[in-house]
């Protein structure tokens, strides 16, 4: 081992590593503790694995760089498509909103699940919105209107509308009915999202014209 102190460095040789842009990135060089000539066979060995380590950091730097252009499109992207969400969630709710007052309302998953209703639809169908929320629309309808339901569920997904009587069970087991329109809306990416029912209670109606 060598003297902290006094290494003995009896020869040394250096050199810059420059970026592609000329900027200085780091140096490297050799050393020795018996006193040496450069020749030009070292010196050009020295340059070559210069250029190697140059390249590699170049590489890195690169690679860098493209992975953060990279990260903030994506950013970029994210940013203007929440901005999306966030406009059509607001429009959304103030179309919701605005039908509420006179209409039945509810919105569904493209599962099934009940978003969102308004007081009208808990009232009709006799629970609290708290018991609806989150639920399967199956839930709330008798068995034999099952395959009904799944049957133009899929027409929903495609985007198609539909309008018509909708049997519900009340909470207190008798049936209900709804004349209901049920509207698909739609993402960024022109997929269905959701399904919104506009409906008015018909179950006097019904039972006028079927006697009961």
């Amino acid at each position: 081992s060598h003297d902290k102190a006094d290494p003995k460095i009896r020869f040394y040789a250096g050199m810059s590593i420059k970026s592609k842009s000329g900027e200085i990135i780091g140096s490297y060089g050799i050393i020795d503790f018996e006193p040496k000539i450069l020749t030009e066979e070292v010196q050009n060995q020295m340059i070559l694995i210069g250029r190697h380590v140059a390249s590699y950091f170049q590489q890195r730097l690169d690679s860098y760089q493209s992975n953060l252009h990279l990260q903030k499109a994506l950013e970029s992207k994210l940013s203007r498509t929440e901005a999306f969400r966030s406009n059509q969630e607001r429009s959304y709710h103030r179309l919701f909103e605005s039908i509420t007052s006179s209409h039945i309302t509810s919105t569904f998953s493209i599962f099934g699940k009940i978003l969102q209703v308004n007081g009208h639809f808990a009232e009709f169908i006799g629970y609290s919105i708290p018991e609806l929320v989150n639920k399967p629309f199956t839930d709330f309808i008798p068995t034999a209107e099952v395959p009904s339901w799944e049957s133009f569920w899929s027409d929903l997904m495609s985007g198609k509308t539909y309008h018509g009587k909708i049997k519900f069970l009340h909470a207190h087991g008798h049936e209900v009915w709804l004349y209901s329109s049920f509207c698909p809306t739609f993402n960024e990416h022109g997929q269905v999202d959701r399904i919104l029912q506009i409906s008015q209670d018909i179950t006097r109606q019904v039972y006028i014209v079927t006697g009961k």
